[in-house]
């Protein structure tokens, strides 16, 4: 399990209770949910503002303030708008299928939503899309879990339009006061889909036809840019291997057979836009030209000191047209020319 303080949630997830609490009876009381929240206004209007999974986990438990005489979740998502997943909507707009669609949420819905972990499995003639928490959200776990499961049902009906019966399961019992087969009742009517609660799975299950019908507004170079985006998006948030070590490791391997990439090229091996690369870069206290000169000067050392080859030739080896141009920068980076160096290190 993931600590709730590690996740961070796009605030653009929550900014439709604004005008869900006065249409719901709760006038003046968006100002008060933001002071609990230790939010700041501008801060609530600001898309780069994230909170933590504390903070998420109290305004879940909002919901239960509703009234009883409305369905928490199915009100959530009357206001609700997947305009708050960014570049993931047009992905998944734009898809072949839903099930494409579904798969693409899958491999990117952790930079948006990241207490949840979602998988495919295909059957021969029914297939599921189950969904599981990855941080505990005490109580309301279960409500998560169904905001999540009918979120994706809503979505797929706005993406092929009439949409055939599909089940949604829940492994938990309602947490609602009402029991189970009545909560049955009361959802399938709310989402116009069968529904099973105390299942042995959360997601939802269907028929293939269903997972691969067709979306209103496919569009392939539209999904490819927007699925690019999203893997750049991937790599920057990515926390295992840092973007510097992934540099020097391109720029290593290319100056073993003399060859050194421009900053465009490199990232392009690396699968992100030059940008990307030098943002990422600046935050880990570097840049690309300084990445460079230290694989170029090793380069430059190693063959100094093993190897009888003029000044001029390992200037041309390393990248340097102008062996003038070498000596300087060598000397700027290591305090000795290329000569001396060579000197004292033979």
């Amino acid at each position: 399990m993931i600590a709730r303080s590690k996740l961070r949630f796009p605030v653009s997830h929550f900014q439709f209770i604004e005008r869900m609490l006065p249409d719901i009876g709760y006038p003046g009381v968006f100002p008060m949910l933001l002071k609990a929240l230790n939010i700041k206004e501008e801060q609530f209007r600001d898309p780069a503002t994230r909170i933590d999974g504390d903070q998420f986990l109290f305004f879940l438990r909002q919901l239960k303030s509703f009234p009883e005489s409305l369905l928490p979740v199915q009100t959530v998502l009357k206001y609700y708008s997947w305009s708050g997943f960014g570049v993931l909507t047009l992905a998944g707009m734009s898809s072949l299928t839903i099930k494409d669609s579904l798969l693409v949420s899958i491999e990117h819905a952790h930079l948006f939503i990241p207490c949840v972990a979602m998988r495919f499995e295909e059957g021969d003639a029914e297939s599921r899309m189950i969904l599981e928490l990855t941080t505990d959200f005490e109580e309301m776990g279960p409500a998560m879990i169904e905001l999540g499961t009918c979120f994706m049902k809503r979505m797929a009906e706005e993406l092929v339009g009439q949409l055939p019966r599909p089940t949604l399961h829940f492994a938990h019992g309602c947490w609602l006061n009402m029991d189970d087969r009545r909560a049955e009742k009361v959802y399938g009517e709310s989402f116009d889909c069968d529904v099973r609660f105390n299942s042995s799975f959360s997601g939802a299950s269907a028929p293939n036809e269903l997972w691969n019908l067709p979306l209103k507004n496919s569009n392939k170079p539209t999904f490819e840019k927007a699925l690019a985006i999203l893997r750049e998006e991937a790599e920057w948030l990515s926390p295992t291997e840092s973007m510097s070590a992934k540099v020097l490791s391109v720029m290593r391997n290319g100056a073993a057979s003399d060859i050194y990439l421009s900053q465009k090229q490199l990232a392009s091996v690396l699968n992100v836009t030059a940008r990307t690369l030098s943002r990422k870069l600046a935050t880990e206290k570097t840049s690309f030209k300084d990445l460079m000169n230290k694989v170029r000067f090793e380069s430059a050392q190693k063959l100094l000191k093993n190897s009888r080859l003029s000044i001029s030739l390992i200037a041309l080896k390393v990248g340097y047209q102008d062996s003038n141009a070498f000596i300087r920068a060598f000397k700027n980076y290591t305090g000795k020319t290329p000569a001396s160096w060579r000197s004292a290190n033979s």
